[in-house]
């Protein structure tokens, strides 16, 4: 749709002061129940595809809560929103399927770039398999063998890849290359769920999103961002982890995201779309929301009993004596891949030892980074706006930009 095709009540739309909280809070409020925060992260990274120079990784996500929480329900009844000519979505694939899948092509595209991808209740196999670890990284080839022959297959573009879990256990791998989100699980909220259920059954109210709004999400078009204050955030964001240097380009990655859905009120340099502070705002609470500590991720029920044994005792413990605590049996055997997982996840070490025959034993402990991680915190745009910076190019850039 372009500029002069936009009717002026798409455009007031566009142009309102309020067009983000009219979608995440009006209209998703048709469908969801409460959810405010869950609602907004995924709809902000269904918008990261409308972001030409972002990350591979920045906008996937995995929507991981108890079964029969909801969450497929939020995450599907979220995506309905997006235009649907680039919302892809399959209850069942296999690996060897996402190798060579383009449905993109069906709708006059060549790449997957522009496009969401949503696969709700993955299996592990498919969750952790090479396939999807190119699809949602920055690799473009793969070789297979077929027919006894060694065969290269290119995959074009990246889609914003979003999926639920109950029970699938991420690899490190994977966890590198999606964001993980929990939903309220509490008795209130499946008390709201129940009243609003119920009061739609006496009242008869719709659950139709506004065709105006859905005709302005369409109108959005995707750009490159610049962030004229990046250079800022360096002096506030957290560095003392490794993996901070991927959450400092998902952050950056986020706020290029809400300036794309306010296109039509940002500059526009002929190049760049220029974000503001309002867009860091926005974008730092969503974040903040998100990375809540390593303590976020997503265990099933088996691991999550470990980390209660290994809680309750402040010593390390080798694997029998973990097998002797768990209320519920199990093969002590089936044991050692959980535990290895956890190591793998960061959640656990592994120490090497000796028992008193001198034999070799291996004894687990909760990690440090699991028992002390502490939730990201950032200042709000006033406050980061106060931080001297090193360079003062971004005011040039802004005085000879124009809007679109």
């Amino acid at each position: 749709m372009k500029k002069a095709e936009i009717n002026i009540e798409i455009m007031n739309i566009l142009k309102s002061n309020d067009f983000w909280d009219r979608i995440v809070i009006d209209e998703f409020n048709k469908r969801i129940v409460g959810e405010i925060k869950s609602r907004e992260i995924i709809f902000m990274c269904a918008m990261g595809s409308l972001v030409k120079n972002c990350s591979y990784t920045s906008f996937n996500l995995l929507m991981h809560s108890e079964s029969s929480a909801g969450k497929d329900y939020i995450t599907k009844n979220v995506l309905k929103i997006i235009p649907s000519a680039y919302y892809f979505t399959r209850t069942r694939i296999s690996p060897t399927v996402l190798n060579y899948w383009r449905p993109f092509k069906k709708i006059g595209l060549d790449s997957w770039e522009g496009c969401v991808l949503y696969l709700p209740d993955i299996s592990e196999p498919v969750l952790n398999s090479d396939a999807m670890k190119l699809l949602c990284s920055d690799g473009s080839h793969i070789t297979i063998t077929e027919k006894g022959e060694a065969r290269d297959i290119e995959i074009k573009g990246k889609p914003v890849i979003f999926s639920t879990t109950a029970t699938t256990s991420p690899s490190e791998e994977i966890l590198n290359r999606f964001s993980i989100v929990h939903l309220d699980e509490s008795e209130e909220q499946t008390k709201r769920i129940m009243k609003m259920q119920s009061k739609r059954m006496i009242q008869g109210l719709t659950n139709e999103y506004n065709s105006q709004i859905k005709q302005a999400l369409c109108a959005l078009k995707r750009y490159e961002v610049k962030i004229p204050f990046a250079d800022k955030i360096v002096e506030v964001f957290p560095s003392k982890r490794i993996s901070e240097r991927r959450n400092f380009e998902r952050f950056f990655d986020f706020i290029k995201a809400i300036t794309c859905v306010h296109q039509y009120q940002r500059f526009f340099d002929g190049e760049y779309l220029i974000a503001e502070l309002e867009d860091y705002d926005k974008a730092k609470d969503i974040f903040m929301n998100i990375q809540q500590g390593i303590s976020s991720i997503p265990l099933n029920m088996r691991q999550k009993e470990i980390v209660e044994v290994l809680k309750d005792n402040t010593e390390m413990l080798f694997v029998a004596e973990i097998h002797k605590k768990l209320r519920r049996y199990i093969f002590i055997g089936n044991l050692r891949p959980h535990l290895e997982s956890l190591v793998n996840l960061k959640v656990v070490d592994k120490y090497f030892d000796v028992d008193s025959l001198g034999r070799e034993i291996i004894k687990y402990k909760l990690s440090e980074e699991y028992l002390n991680f502490k939730p990201i915190i950032l200042p709000n745009g006033i406050e980061l706006d106060s931080y001297n910076s090193s360079s003062n190019s971004s005011s040039s850039s802004n005085s000879n930009s124009n809007k679109i």
